[in-house]
């Protein structure tokens, strides 16, 4: 573990919270699915009958008519040593992930994640939210996400949150004019969202680091933030964690993302490339029909990028998850900013 040293603040007697830390990572059921099940699993949307969002139309389409825009250059990925190279990559990624939040050590993990209708409901959900009880759950459940081995234990776990901060970092975005829902409990028989409980379980292996979960609210319409929104919430939430009266260094990271269900490079591409410049505004203009479904959880990484800013993208990995001739799959992306 790293020697912590208390920054001085400007009186020289205060020490100041900081991010230190800022990581960026996909967490696609495709990576909790061994390689030789690519294909089959990700033929289960043209079984079903469903429509997918063409690229970089952001058109409905069925399965069928999406194979028909595929470019030939497609089937070099569909291969079965293709599918565990990419898949032994994105584990590779994951545990490097690990390895640097446990070289740096930090106090506290704020995650950026989504929920998809696990906790939220038609009833209730937030654009913006915070959790700030003592602790969190991990239950095993019945649902596709919590069941799956990488996103939760045979048995329920309970980890620690950090209420203290969670709650400045509530009055502080109350304060900057952001409309915040606040949890301080999950529902009992309930897990936390499938990005949190996918952190602790496949990159940080169970290790008991406080986490404040922070939601977004990226897949469902109407109330989804822009691009624009979601960097200013990140600069935000570094403006709170740095007002602070405590030493603390921070990570943040976002947990989602990028292109799904069907790839699309181009696009992953202008994100991580506007996020490793600084060059935000450049992601305003995307058409808001090209960021549905899990594409939208790219956005969570414009947060991160938001709260990050002040430190540099130092090392950034990309995975192109094909797996049909549809081009369905998940654009997978990992970075750190230190």
């Amino acid at each position: 573990m790293m020697m912590r040293v208390r920054i001085l603040g400007h009186e020289g007697d205060q020490s100041v919270a900081e991010i230190v830390l800022g990581l960026g990572t996909s967490h696609s059921p495709q990576m909790s699915t061994p390689p030789e099940k690519w294909a089959e699993n990700g033929d289960r949307f043209r079984r079903a009958g469903l429509k997918l969002y063409s690229v970089p139309e952001g058109e409905e389409k069925t399965f069928e008519e999406l194979i028909k825009l595929q470019p030939a250059s497609l089937q070099a990925e569909l291969t079965e040593e293709k599918f565990r190279s990419r898949y032994d990559e994105c584990k590779a990624n994951l545990k490097w992930l690990g390895e640097v939040i446990n070289e740096v050590d930090p106090d506290v993990l704020i995650i950026f994640g989504d929920d998809q209708k696990e906790l939220f409901l038609e009833e209730q959900m937030p654009t913006f939210g915070v959790y700030w009880g003592d602790t969190y759950p991990i239950i095993r459940g019945e649902d596709r996400l919590s069941s799956m081995s990488d996103y939760s234990w045979p048995e329920p776990r309970e980890f620690p949150g950090y209420p203290a901060l969670a709650e400045h970092i509530i009055r502080s975005l109350v304060d900057m004019e952001f409309d915040l829902s606040q949890a301080s409990r999950v529902q009992a028989g309930k897990s936390i969202s499938h990005p949190f409980a996918y952190v602790m379980r496949s990159i940080l292996d169970g290790k008991p680091y406080p986490v404040i979960p922070v939601w977004m609210n990226t897949y469902f319409a109407p109330n989804q933030p822009t691009a624009k929104r979601c960097v200013d919430f990140g600069r935000a939430i570094r403006k709170a964690v740095e007002a602070w009266p405590g030493s603390e260094r921070v990570a943040v990271m976002a947990s989602g993302g990028l292109s799904h269900f069907v790839v699309d490079e181009e696009l992953d591409m202008m994100i991580l490339n506007a996020m490793k410049e600084g060059k935000f505004e450049s992601l305003y203009d995307i058409p808001r029909k090209r960021m549905q479904a899990g594409t939208s959880e790219s956005t969570l990484w414009y947060a991160v990028g938001g709260a990050a800013e002040h430190l540099t993208m130092d090392d950034l990995r990309y995975v192109p998850g094909y797996r049909t001739p549809a081009g369905t799959g998940c654009g997978m992306g990992f970075a750190t900013w230190r």
